[in-house]
């Protein structure tokens, strides 16, 4: 993956959201693939280390860089500002074989600075159209929803920005699909909830997905917020469609979680 971003960069690739990014859990042929291929290259880059020293010390720059952060404590997975230092071990690869390639074909120099100035165009370009759609949140949140549709995080986020908006019936579809997405997060469907206020339309499947969600799954920061603002939203008197049992018996699984229970802050909330 770090190593596409800089060879074939994609637009969607340079995302805030990776938490749909593919996970492999077996021994299965993907894994032998990869696994293969990066003992060639580090055997390669070791044999290679008299005539090209570059390959080896760019590859073990690029390794010991994402080492930092790619160990077994259980940190996210990918994050795009990860690859920013050890990219220049790969970097410094790709200079050091153009030179020598066009040393050894005898290229003239306005076709080596040809090259140079079209890379440069490429990653300009790219600049280009990241810096527009980072420059608008409506813009960048879109994008990502677009050009992320299974990450959770993407479109609970497209679906807060549109309640923000005041698109609430876009924001529920948003979250369900969030919910759909993170089915052992309690959060999206509490939102989806708080959120049913204010078109006061609430279904019995919605209050029963909430209930079952609260009781059984892990409790995350993201839903004992969202139970917090449904009560506050409750107490003000903005969800005249939310029976006053259907809360109390909804907090009362929140606080019957195992998760709860053992995080006293949280139970005090």
């Amino acid at each position: 993956f770090y190593c596409q971003l800089l060879i074939l960069p994609r637009l969607r690739y340079f995302a805030l959201f990776h938490d749909d990014f593919p996970l492999t859990s077996s021994m299965d042929e993907t894994f032998f693939i990869s696994i293969s291929g990066w003992i060639l290259i580090i055997l390669s880059a070791f044999l290679a280390r008299k005539k090209m020293p570059a390959f080896l010390l760019g590859i073990s720059w690029f390794l010991a860089g994402h080492l930092l952060e790619s160990t077994f404590l259980p940190l996210e997975l990918v994050f795009e500002h990860r690859n920013y230092l050890p990219s220049f071990g790969i970097l410094l690869i790709f200079s050091t074989f153009v030179v020598m390639l066009g040393k050894k074909l005898n290229l003239h120099s306005a076709i080596n600075y040809g090259f140079i100035l079209g890379i440069f165009a490429l990653l300009s370009a790219l600049t280009a159209i990241r810096a527009h759609t980072w420059s608008s949140e409506s813009v960048f949140l879109n994008v990502a929803a677009i050009e992320h549709p299974d990450s959770a995080r993407a479109q609970g986020e497209w679906g807060n920005h549109l309640a923000m908006q005041g698109d609430i019936e876009g924001a529920i579809l948003a979250l369900e699909r969030s919910a759909d997405l993170a089915k052992h997060n309690p959060g999206p469907v509490v939102h989806q909830l708080l959120l049913s206020c204010y078109i006061d339309k609430i279904s019995e499947l919605t209050i029963e997905r909430v209930a079952v969600s609260l009781s059984q799954n892990p409790m995350t920061p993201y839903a004992v917020n969202s139970i917090n603002n449904l009560m506050l939203t409750k107490l003000a008197g903005a969800c005249p469609v939310l029976e006053p049992d259907l809360l109390v018996m909804l907090v009362q699984n929140a606080y019957q979680n195992a998760v709860i229970q053992r995080t006293p802050n949280w139970a005090s909330l």
